[in-house]
């Protein structure tokens, strides 16, 4: 049977905060939360993850967060970049996950623009383009994806 539960948010960003989704779940956004965030529409929520989204590592480049995916993930420089699901210790959780303009500093590595390094990286994180892909910054690893 597939699943039937649905959410309502006002925000990509309130959706994005959410807990307790399950694979298959389906949301519908009402608007932006900021320009660039990829607006409203219709996603749903998948937890097998692309390797290009999948976080390895986080790091301290020249005091700045740089993040590490374990395939290439096709960001380019300039482009706004969605981080969700990391874990770290130190203040790292509440200061890396979110939206930011990303520099690209190598095939599975890019720099958030404007970020102060903080903390030690433990697990998890996926990484979203905020036009099709949201990543989830819940316990739930996960990707919402948009359907319209």
């Amino acid at each position: 049977m597939a699943n039937t539960t649905f959410r309502w948010d006002t925000t990509v960003t309130n959706l994005i905060a959410e807990s307790g989704q399950a694979n298959g779940e389906v949301a519908v956004v009402q608007g932006y939360a900021a320009a660039g965030d990829g607006g409203g529409g219709t996603f749903y929520f998948d937890t097998s993850l692309l390797t290009k989204e999948t976080v390895t590592g986080v790091a301290n480049s020249s005091g700045v967060f740089e993040i590490t995916t374990s395939a290439n993930h096709t960001l380019m420089t300039g482009q706004r970049a969605w981080v969700g699901g990391i874990t770290g210790t130190g203040g790292m959780t509440a200061a890396v996950n979110g939206t930011w303009t990303i520099t690209k500093t190598a095939d599975t590595k890019f720099t958030l623009d404007g970020s102060t390094f903080a903390g030690t990286y433990t697990s998890g994180g996926a990484i979203g383009n905020g036009a099709a892909t949201l990543p989830s910054n819940s316990a739930t690893a996960g990707m919402w994806r948009r359907l319209s």
